[in-house]
């Protein structure tokens, strides 16, 4: 029988960062081509469609991500049992998800059957989505590859395949195809790790009630990363949620290389955890604390600095509403990055559930009661308005409740120091805007080139002082 091999933790994170690096580079060259071939109409219904299937998405995976991770983590010899225990639920889950999702696909959606239907490859593909196994194991690689593979097929065919507005249909095939796809080769290799299946219906019992603790973690969460742009569709226009959705993407490269760093050491947390090691725990915390805090900050100063004409360039002038929206969008980075952190290194290693369920559904009806209150005043900027605060309330209680694990100390002083850099790099780049005797793209990438290396050696002098090279036998 197969055996999924364990990587280490600095393999790990090159193979994670690397495809999180792909999954941002290729959007970064398709959606200049999507927002100037299906425009914005035609993207603005693919996005509030796939905000609506994500909550089938959801109740098919019930919280697995996580807590599947967790739980193989911890494991030691009986990995395959605690495998089909989860799985067994997760099986359930989808038939259920995709047993509503049916009755309403023919009813509710029936006058947009075309969208809505190519829409339930996303629940088939979540009925094999086991990467909580390998990431449980450890092991990083094997998925980034398959799913890096399939995103690049995608990125090809899309080019190939997409002419027109009326292409919709092509793209969202090619979109949902492409997890399909690589879930089912992941699912068939991890078949001959864990065997045929083994069926328990009491063991599987036991997990079903944290995987509800856990799905009502992720609903709560998506109430305020996916609701926002059914709330946009429903109370605004679907044009909106085009550029809103594309404004997002440009947040989401930075922020979603910061993730990395909270995915790749969850499980070794939580073996630290199941160790008792507190003080290897510590020291992985705040070297996690030293670089997210300052490529957060140093990200939203960048993209305070050249958000607006970047974003025009890049997506065109029919999509300049997305680089303003992104001005405002900025402080979610460091949130959600601080946020994770503390989320993935304490909460739920130490298996703090209930308050990790009470605070994300806090952080949800905030950003429920806000969003609801603003954006009939004042459009996209009530929903935006409504998400950073959220972020940022539910960041600071995680940070109090593990205030016995974390230091406030470094985190206030790697945030003084890094905002000085960050407004230092933003009065060079602010400089050089008005010296250089370029202009358009050209332009935009000498200050986007300039600014980065300047914060990089801003960067790398601290990262010196601080004395982080004793870091690396930590990983």
């Amino acid at each position: 029988m197969s055996e999924i091999k364990r990587n280490r933790t600095s393999t790990n994170f090159i193979f994670y960062t690397g495809y999180q690096v792909l999954l941002y580079v290729i959007p970064f060259i398709v959606s200049p081509f999507l927002t100037r071939t299906l425009r914005e109409d035609s993207l603005g219904l693919f996005t509030f469609s796939n905000s609506i299937i994500t909550y089938f998405v959801l109740l098919a995976n019930l919280g697995i991500a996580r807590y599947g991770q967790r739980e193989i983590s911890r494991a030691k010899a009986n990995q395959k049992e605690v495998f089909w225990s989860l799985y067994l639920n997760h099986l359930v889950f989808s038939f259920l998800a995709l047993g509503i999702y049916s009755i309403l696909l023919f009813t509710i959606f029936k006058d947009q059957l075309n969208v809505y239907g190519i829409c339930a490859l996303y629940i088939v593909s979540a009925l094999f989505d086991v990467t909580w196994l390998f990431y449980g194991r450890e092991n990083f690689k094997l998925v980034t590859a398959i799913n890096g593979i399939f995103a690049i097929i995608k990125m090809v065919l899309v080019f190939l395949l997409v002419r027109s507005p009326e292409h919709l249909w092509i793209y969202q095939t090619l979109y949902y195809g492409a997890f399909l796809g690589s879930n089912i080769v992941i699912f068939t290799i991890a078949l001959k790790f864990v065997g045929r299946p083994k069926i328990d219906f009491h063991a599987s019992l036991k997990h079903t009630v944290p995987l509800l603790y856990f799905s009502l973690v992720t609903v709560a969460v998506t109430l305020y990363t996916v609701f926002d742009k059914t709330l946009i569709g429903i109370f605004l226009d679907k044009t909106e949620v085009a550029f809103y959705e594309y404004a997002e993407k440009i947040i989401a490269i930075p922020k979603m290389f910061l993730l990395t760093i909270g995915t790749v050491l969850f499980p070794k947390m939580c073996s630290l955890e199941a160790k008792n090691d507190k003080s290897k725990m510590s020291q992985i915390h705040i070297i996690s604390l030293f670089f997210s805090i300052g490529i957060g900050i140093g990200a939203i100063f960048g993209l305070i600095a050249l958000g607006k004409p970047a974003t025009t360039l890049y997506y065109g002038e029919n999509f300049a509403k997305s680089g303003e929206y992104i001005v405002y969008m900025s402080p979610i980075i460091l949130f959600v990055t601080l946020g994770d952190i503390f989320r993935t290194q304490f909460i739920i290693p130490k298996k703090r559930d209930t308050f990790f369920l009470i605070s994300v559904s806090a952080n949800a009806v905030i950003n429920l009661i806000l969003s609801f209150a603003l954006v009939d005043l004042i459009g996209v900027y009530g929903v935006i308005i409504g998400t950073v605060v959220a972020e940022c309330v539910g960041c600071v209680a995680q940070m109090i409740y593990c205030r016995k694990y974390t230091s406030f100390k470094k985190i206030v002083t790697y945030s003084i120091v890094f905002i000085i850099f960050g407004f230092a790099m933003f009065g060079v780049i602010s400089g050089f805007d008005k010296l250089l005797p370029i202009s358009g793209m050209a332009k935009t990438l000498t200050l986007f080139g300039i600014g980065i290396v300047f914060y990089a050696i801003l960067f790398t002098l601290f990262l010196h002082f601080e004395k982080t090279r004793k870091w690396g036998s930590l990983l």
